[in-house]
């Protein structure tokens, strides 16, 4: 439905104004303090044009955690589209609630409430930690922008910086954020809960992150982008968010799952914890992101049916892909070198749930300490692989069983250390040099050092996902950078 915008000028006189018709607003700027619940200005209507460029809102708090209220509301509202705001100083810059059809652009809403944290450079307070579970608890905490319940918004070419978050889903459907710049704040660049079937595209979370020092390494839940409670189908492509606590994170422990997103071509490297985190989930897909130079490059405790595929993961402190008490994960056509360990299957409960049917295939895991390494785990199959340069190309701890070893290139020293293992099928793979270093167990092996052929070894492996209309990024862009954060030092890891 087409709108047209007024041509007719109005101030705003006081905090409390309403708006229910199309209007272009007075450049300049107002201050415009409210307490608790309040706000500066109300809009409320059906298809609206509000054109605020040139207009700034403020509070009157002097500190950032003293600020309160609302600075625009947008409330039980169908087809407004406003632009050109800035809000200052309020909890909540613009709340937009029980609407539908909403385009906010071209808005600034960066410098409102930004929680005061009680860690100290030489001393961490666990209150300082973020509550992701109780909404009770993190609906008290300030956004640049928060959508609730809603439809079919847009938010589009936002600044939300130096808040406590940036911008804030809670039980919408069908939303989209692109082209957003939500860095630099001190909780979340995007927050998501009961969120589905929405898109968050291009935009930039940098710098999301709390409770880090040179003495301690925290990060409180902080991330550049979080899901959380019932987050489904979703599309996250396309972001970059380095440097933040965890890169990007999805949480399923004590709430509901969050199931089949599809995240790709994202950026998480450069995070004291993980680039990415998913955990307690299923079915999700990611897909050709950069996880790179951080602690950990993906951690995915308990979650399953997950795909990752076509991803860089690289100079990590620990493992480029950490999966914990898992099954029927797909980990295809990856590029890792340069970690602790490339592929870890780990087993930290005893009595715990093994890992089990897995397909790792087509992985280039190479220059890592230890290549793959299995805790507890069954019904493993590892083919078609290219494992270089590896100072032990694969690791079995404690019982394994049901492990096929089959059509891998294994260069360098190509060590494997079966450990106990039971029912391993190390048939059909091309050796470079050395010997298997241990066997022990019942081992298939009749042929278990061969000469690598002359002809490149190649095999192609199909994507197991729904196509992705998205440019592949370069590889020159994907590794510019080759320095690692740890606890405030920087070093230089890899070439």
């Amino acid at each position: 439905m087409s709108i047209r915008k007024s041509t007719s000028r109005q101030v705003v006189p006081v905090s409390g104004m309403t708006l229910d018709r199309s209007a272009t607003l007075r450049p300049g700027r107002y201050v415009l303090p409210v307490k608790d619940k309040g706000r500066a200005l109300l809009i409320e209507g059906e298809n609206l044009c509000i054109d605020m460029t040139g207009v700034e809102l403020s509070g009157d708090a002097r500190y950032p955690w003293d600020r309160q209220g609302v600075g625009i509301r947008i409330r039980n509202s169908y087809n407004v589209e406003l632009t050109g705001a800035t809000i200052r100083g309020y909890r909540i810059g613009i709340m937009v609630e029980n609407s539908e059809e909403i385009r906010l652009s071209e808005c600034d809403v960066s410098r409102n409430f930004d929680q005061e944290t009680k860690s100290t450079p030489t001393r961490y307070d666990p209150s300082d930690w973020l509550d992701i579970f109780r909404p009770r608890i993190w609906r008290r905490y300030g956004f640049g922008i928060r959508a609730y319940r809603c439809k079919e918004c847009s938010f589009m070419r936002i600044k939300s910086s130096n808040n406590q978050n940036g911008i804030g889903l809670e039980t919408c459907r069908f939303c989209r954020v692109q082209d957003c710049d939500v860095s630099d704040n001190s909780g979340w660049g995007v927050w998501m809960w009961d969120t589905s079937e929405c898109a968050i595209l291009c935009n930039k979370a940098d710098h999301c992150v709390r409770c880090e020092s040179k003495e301690y390494s925290a990060g409180g839940d902080s991330a550049g982008i979080i899901l959380s409670n019932r987050c489904c189908r979703n599309v996250i492509a396309h972001n970059s968010f380095t440097h933040s606590g965890d890169g990007f994170f999805l949480n399923g422990l004590n709430v509901d799952q969050s199931t089949y997103n599809l995240i790709a071509f994202n950026d998480g490297s450069h995070s004291p914890h993980n680039a990415f985190e998913s955990t307690f989930s299923r079915g999700n897909t990611f897909v050709g992101n950069i996880a790179s130079n951080s602690r950990y490059g993906m951690w995915l405790g308990y979650s399953y049916e997950n795909r990752i595929v076509g991803n860089i993961i690289e100079n990590n402190l620990f493992d480029g892909i950490a999966i914990e008490h898992a099954h029927e994960n797909f980990i295809v056509g990856n590029e890792i070198r340069r970690n602790r360990c490339g592929i870890a299957l780990l087993h930290r409960e005893e009595p715990g749930q093994r890992s089990f049917t897995y397909e790792i295939s087509g992985n280039r895991i190479e220059s890592n300490d230890t290549g793959i390494s299995l805790e507890h785990s069954g019904g493993i199959e590892i083919r078609g692989n290219h494992l270089a340069g590896n100072r032990l190309s694969l690791r079995c701890v404690g019982e394994c069983s049901s492990i096929a070893v089959q059509n891998n290139n294994i260069l360098g020293r190509g060590n494997l250390d079966m450990g106990d293992s039971r029912s391993a099928d190390l048939n059909d793979n091309y050796w470079g040099r050395g010997e298997i270093a241990k066997l022990r167990g019942r081992i298939v092996c009749d042929n278990p050092v061969s000469v690598v052929p002359t002809r490149k070894r190649t095999q192609k492996f199909p994507l197991p996902m729904r196509p992705v209309l998205v440019d592949y990024p370069t590889p020159e862009r994907r590794r510019e950078h080759r320095f690692i954060w740890y606890k405030g030092r920087k070093r230089l890891v890899g070439l």
